[in-house]
């Protein structure tokens, strides 16, 4: 038997159920699931610890995959203690800035295996001389972000092109690439006026944060959905990329360092890195529902061969550290 004890948040915008299925696809036959959030609002940060650590030793996974995103729960002691019952995994999908990521190369001599989400931060670690440490991308549940069968009058209620993202400029969040992101959308508005809808937090009046099931709707009913990510990393992209090649969309991804890798028996995907050449993609494929078709089924079909979680979940089985 194989199991798992899967240490997370669980919520309607942060689901466990796509890593639960992946894991269960990728060979492991039970899954545990402990939502460090909720019992930490519970009964403390100290109880959440010992109830964390008890659940680990009663259970005796064969692997501790802890999708953490903060450091809020753990300390080296609780690190340590964790991993003398599995082997143990810290990992983020989320890019952040230096003093936001220090935390993760501090606790990573006591976690088996370390994973960021872009190849600098894993780079810095290995610098630094930590061995056990990697990089993978994010994914999706595909169960939630799938093609639907929508009617005409289901399709009209959104426009051609969409980005579904949050705006940052002006908010106490700092992101390098937040800036570039509110010009693209101006741009994008003033190229295209209605045929683009941008929604998400504090993009206006008529903007709002979407859930996962008006998100797929969207994406549905979409010929083009823009990618941009507020950090330009290599290996790095948002899990927005996935979410929408996997509903079935044509993704206008904008250019990463190593994204032809990901996407390796695709000849022509559409990558844009300047304003200009995303106004063009765009034009291009809505006077060209042929070719958009033929590119989006190649999309999604690289994804469904490279990038779903159970391929992250059999990376991760067979890093040296872990096999």
């Amino acid at each position: 038997m194989k199991s798992v004890l899967h240490i997370g948040i669980d919520l309607p915008s942060h689901s466990k159920e796509g890593l639960r299925k992946g894991f269960l696809a990728a060979g492991f036959t039970e899954y545990n699931f402990f939502n460090w959030q909720s019992v930490k609002l519970d009964c403390g940060i100290l109880g959440c610890q010992t109830r964390l650590l008890r659940a680990a030793q009663s259970l005796q996974p064969d692997l501790i995959f802890c999708h953490l995103q903060n450091q809020d729960i753990f300390d080296e002691e609780t690190a340590m203690e964790l991993s003398k019952c599995g082997f143990t995994v810290n990992y983020t999908f989320d890019v952040r800035d230096a003093e936001k990521t220090e935390w993760m190369y501090e606790l990573a001599p006591y976690f088996g295996l370390t994973l960021f989400a872009c190849k600098e931060d894993s780079d810095e670690g290995k610098r630094r001389g930590l061995h056990n440490v990697g990089h993978i991308h994010s994914s999706c549940d595909t169960d939630v972000y799938r093609p639907l069968t929508l009617s005409e009058e289901e399709k009209s209620k959104y426009p051609e092109i969409v980005f579904i993202a949050n705006n940052y400029v002006n908010t106490n969040l700092s992101f390098p690439q937040a800036q570039e992101r509110l010009e693209m959308v101006n741009f994008m508005k003033r190229e295209f006026g209605d045929r683009f809808l941008v929604t998400g937090m504090n993009w206006g009046d008529k903007s709002k944060i979407v859930n996962p099931q008006e998100e797929v709707l969207i994406y549905n009913s979409a010929k083009i959905v823009i990618c941009h990510n507020n950090f330009f990393r290599t290996n790095y992209c948002s899990d927005r990329q996935w979410r929408a090649i996997s509903s079935g969309a044509l993704a206008a991804i904008q250019y990463y360092d190593g994204c032809d890798d990901d996407f390796p028996n695709s000849s022509i995907v559409p990558y844009w890195k300047t304003f200009e050449e995303l106004e063009e993609m765009c034009e291009f494929y809505l006077v060209d529902p042929l070719t958009l078709g033929i590119h989006r089924s190649r999309q999604r079909r690289e994804f469904n061969n490279y990038h779903t979680w159970k391929h992250r979940i059999e990376q991760i089985k067979k890093w040296e550290l872990y096999s």
